[in-house]
């Protein structure tokens, strides 16, 4: 063995545990199929004409925990997807994902230090609203018993948009969390209530300048213009959920979303009410629904870029008022059959003008229908 090789592993040696106290924990999940999109580009009448695809959608995902001593625990997630439309005018929108994270956690009584990272990197064929974003943080968790656990944590996340760089931001975040759960009942009719409430701030500090207010720039522009100064927005969300699991599984929750920017255009209030329903109905059928209502308030009298009310999710989700129906079937031990529909409009919204608030809806429908196999393994 070389020296420097022989270094490194007497370190890691000396600072991992190697026993494992458990089995490894897998889990592996898969899903294929074809669906129809009939907004591939999701434009709205204003940006373009909607083209209707099929397309076929495939998706992977992995996780493996491994308890490493009597304190540590190590946990690895990796997933994937893509989309690939079927018709000419729609192949532009093809699309991949992957996303990782690990998160190594030790455990001193009853609290869990641990530190973790993500990364998440999305490609279109055609860049329109791909992203790539990395985060690493720090925190703890804690339970002080009677049900409740708390965490903390402290991130730094970058942000590269890849259609506009001047979207591209990085900075600080921060956590706080604390839930309660509840059992009632004994055996087969025991059931849980967990009530969870957190709020997450974020520091952005973007690659591009901030764009100024129509009166401030030069006369006779009727227009906002950019100034040689770095655009700086603070990012808060407060949440609030609670959750029912029993005979079935329902969850709701709120949140209210903030963004204070130095730039024009870019600082709004968001509300999101969120349904979730999970039940058996009859011949081993579940049904599994999800309805989202956004309603936003955007402080300057018109907005200057759509990209202010992105919010940079992944490839499944909307950031748009939705309704997400689905219906599975179990083939199996590890197989699934499941039919999927998804309904996405525009958020309700309003802007300042002279102190009152004007709508400013603008139209926008995309319906999904999926088909497809779902594989499920874990151990």
């Amino acid at each position: 063995m070389r020296p420097g090789t022989a270094v490194v592993a007497a370190l890691l040696a000396a600072t991992i545990p190697r026993a494992l106290v458990a089995a490894p924990a897998l889990s592996l999940s898969a899903e294929l199929g074809p669906e129809l999109d009939t907004n591939a580009h999701r434009t709205t009448p204003e940006t373009g004409a909607q083209v209707s695809s099929p397309l076929l959608r495939a998706t992977l995902s992995a996780g493996l925990k491994l308890r490493l001593g009597l304190r540590h625990v190590l946990t690895l997630d990796y997933g994937g997807g893509a989309k690939v439309f079927m018709s000419d005018g729609a192949r532009s929108a093809d699309e991949g994902v992957q996303l990782g994270g690990a998160s190594w956690g030790i455990r001193t009584g009853r609290a869990l230090m641990w530190v973790s990272g993500t990364y998440y990197d999305a490609f279109q064929r055609v860049s329109v609203r791909d992203f790539r974003s990395g985060s690493g943080s720090v925190g703890v968790n804690f339970s002080p018993g009677g049900g409740a656990v708390a965490q903390l944590s402290l991130g730094y996340r970058g942000l590269e948009y890849k259609p506009l760089p001047a979207y591209s931001f990085h900075g600080l975040t921060g956590s706080a969390q604390l839930g309660w759960r509840l059992t009632s009942g004994l055996g087969e009719a025991a059931v849980d209530w967990d009530l969870r409430v957190s709020y997450a701030a974020g520091l952005r500090v973007f690659a591009g300048d901030v764009t100024a207010s129509p009166g401030r720039c030069q006369v006779g522009t009727g227009s906002a213009c950019t100034e040689p100064e770095q655009r700086t927005d603070l990012h808060h969300g407060l949440r609030a959920e609670i959750a029912y699991q029993g005979p079935a599984e329902l969850s709701f929750s709120y949140l209210l979303e903030a963004n204070r920017s130095n730039s024009y255009g870019e600082s709004y209030t968001r509300h999101a009410l969120a349904l979730k329903f999970t039940a058996h109905l009859v011949w081993g059928i579940y049904l599994a629904a999800k309805g989202t209502l956004q309603l936003s308030r955007f402080d300057d009298p018109y907005l200057v870029s759509e990209v202010s009310t992105l919010s940079f999710l992944t490839i499944d989700d909307e950031n748009r008022s939705s309704l997400v129906l689905q219906l599975a079937r179990d083939l199996g031990e590890r197989f699934s059959v499941l039919a999927r529909y998804g309904l996405y409009v525009n958020e309700s919204s309003a802007q300042v003008t002279a102190g009152a608030t004007d709508p400013t809806v603008t139209g926008y429908l995309r319906h999904t229908v999926f088909l497809g196999v779902r594989f499920e393994y874990s151990r």
